[in-house]
């Protein structure tokens, strides 16, 4: 009999609570490794900039 290979580990890119918080009620293996910059972009700019 095979034994089941675990599942890889998911690289969550980002610092935020609630998608760690979603990922672990999924039971989704997962290592947050967050971005160091600024993400801020002032309000003046549209929206399709700031993406």
């Amino acid at each position: 009999m095979r034994r089941a290979e675990a599942a890889p580990t998911l690289i969550l890119a980002s610092g935020s609570p609630r998608r760690r918080e979603l990922l672990g009620r999924l039971g989704v293996r997962f290592e947050v490794v967050a971005p160091n910059l600024d993400e801020w972009a002032p309000a003046r700019h549209p929206r399709a900039e700031r993406l």
